[in-house]
């Protein structure tokens, strides 16, 4: 996970550790290739200018703030999903999550190489409309829930439902230029943060090399707080 070839012809299962306080997840990782290490052409103009509604768990203040860049239909993301709830549900003020789409297919991300997860776009768009509808975290953990191997967009519409959505106001959500621009941004921002598997953690504007790093990286920037309050 330190070092990734340059073209992957398909998906590379790999086996890594992830560490989340007192929980231990083996997780399979998905790699990609990258057409160019910036923001893919096919993002909405000005995009970077518009606002969008981050996904944030904990304190929006905190003073450690981890982001995730993930995709809906990647195995390793599921486990980390589970881990990450796990040690988030243990955590006090210091520490908030924030959840970003960085979907592995290229109708919304065309700077991948390929094409890893057919339906992945759909899912992310899910999210969006899940944020903009207030049941973010629910729609979250409901899709990490199973695993995928296609998703379309009904399968958004009916989970959707099933977590509280009105659904002729998500079919409108789904539909429209909006949603897109704002998931486009997230993936833009994925580019910029040199995503190159998912899940990528950053801890504080650290990326992390490997996601077995995140508790020692926490605690970290736990006892940098901590020196500073003391001075």
């Amino acid at each position: 996970m330190n070092s990734l070839s340059a073209s992957i012809s398909r998906r590379l299962p790999r086996r890594v550790a992830l560490t989340l306080g007192a929980a231990v997840v083996l997780l399979s990782v998905s790699t990609f290739a990258q057409e160019k290490a910036k923001a893919p052409a096919g993002s909405a103009a000005g995009a970077t200018e518009q606002k969008y509604k981050t996904n944030v768990k904990g304190p929006a203040d905190a003073p450690i703030q981890v982001v995730e860049f993930a995709d809906f239909m990647c195995p390793g993301c599921q486990a980390a999903s589970n881990a990450l709830r796990a040690y988030f549900a243990q955590q006090g003020p210091d520490i908030n999550l924030t959840f970003k789409n960085f979907p592995l297919e290229k109708t919304c991300n065309p700077g991948l190489g390929q094409t890893i997860h057919n339906g992945a776009c759909d899912l992310a768009l899910g999210s969006i409309c899940a944020s903009e509808l207030g049941v973010f975290w629910a729609y979250h953990d409901r899709i990490f829930s199973r695993a995928w191997e296609v998703a379309t967009r009904q399968d958004v519409i009916d989970n959707g439902v099933a977590v509280g959505m009105n659904k002729a106001k998500l079919e409108a959500c789904l539909a429209s230029p909006e949603a897109r621009s704002k998931l486009a941004i997230q993936v833009k921002e994925g580019f910029e943060t040199m995503v190159q598997v998912t899940p990528t953690l950053v801890v504080n504007g650290k990326k992390l090399s490997a996601t077995n790093q995140f508790a020692s990286v926490v605690e970290e920037e736990r006892k940098k707080l901590a020196a500073v309050q003391t001075k």
